[in-house]
This record gives structure tokens, sequence and C-alpha cells, in this order.
């Protein structure tokens, strides 16, 4: 198994290299493929992530990624954005639980659901624009991403047994 290591900026220079050493301590059998990419990256080079980074990626059969720093600059290019669309990571999937012997503000501790959101689409089209008093992001929905969350909201549902 290849899994790309993308520590990224920030944070994530310090929780990526501590999660390889609980994955190592684990004795799992992968090769580790260290990648930079993010604003530290664009600063130094200009790019904070090529065509050939998502080659690599797509290479790999996972990816740890720590944090990116996204600049508003109109030539910074989003790490997240890139690799969600370029490997159509379209589902979030966000599924929630109860802590054990936590109770929340309801007084119920017997909730399970999960969030399926679309992450390609919306306000993640990547179409904006930056000026000195406006600055919008274009939302896009499109029939095609509707479909398919959906689609991928409704197997999943099925497969967890909820009605």
């Amino acid at each position: 198994m290849k899994l790309a290591v993308i520590e990224g900026d920030g944070i994530g220079r310090e929780v990526i290299p501590a999660a390889v050493k609980v994955l190592d301590a684990f004795g799992l059998d992968f090769e580790k493929v260290p990648l930079e990419l993010g604003y530290t990256r664009w600063e130094r080079t200009g790019t904070a992530i090529s065509s050939s980074d998502i080659e690599t990626i797509k290479g790999c059969d996972a990816i740890l990624f720590g944090a990116v720093t996204t600049v508003q600059d109109p030539n910074y290019k989003s790490v997240l954005l890139t690799i969600r669309k370029e490997l159509d990571l379209y589902a979030n999937i966000r599924p929630v639980k109860p802590l054990p012997g936590i109770i929340g503000v309801t007084g119920r501790s017997d909730f399970d659901f999960i969030l399926v959101r679309e992450n390609t689409e919306g306000l993640y089209s990547g179409i904006e624009e930056i000026g000195p008093d406006l600055c919008w992001t274009k939302r896009v929905v499109t029939r095609k991403g509707s479909e398919r969350i959906a689609e991928y909201a409704c197997k999943l549902a099925k497969k967890e047994g909820i009605n």
C-alpha cells in the first residue's frame, strides 16, 4: 500500500509526523510517499500543487493530509480544491455519534447519524474573484453533482440500515 504523506502548513507540520509515528507503531506495511504541498511551497517556488503532484497522489492508495493555508492571491491555486476536483472526491462523509457517558443539551445520547455533503460543487467551485471592496465565490450546482451525491447518500443509508 502507498500512502501519500502531506504535512502542508502550520499545525500540519506538527500533527502529521506524529500521526506517522502512530501508524509506524502498528507495524503496518505501507510505503510513505512524502509530498510538499501548500503555502510554504508556493512562497518558495510559486506553485502550491502541480499536475505531477496529482499524478503521484493518484498512484497512492490513500492520503494522510495535514492542514494547508489558502491565501487571498489570484495566483494561488487551492491545494484542497485541486485534490478534490482532480480525484473527484465529491462525497464528504461525516458520521456523528455520541461519546459514551456524555449526554448533550437535549438530554439524549442515542443519536447516530451521518452527514453527506457534496465536496466539489456549491461554494467549492473555485470560481472566485477577489477585489479591494468585494470578494465572491460562484456557487455551482449541477444535475450530475446533485444526483450522484443523493445516490451516494441513499446507498450509504441502505448499507447502514437507516430508514
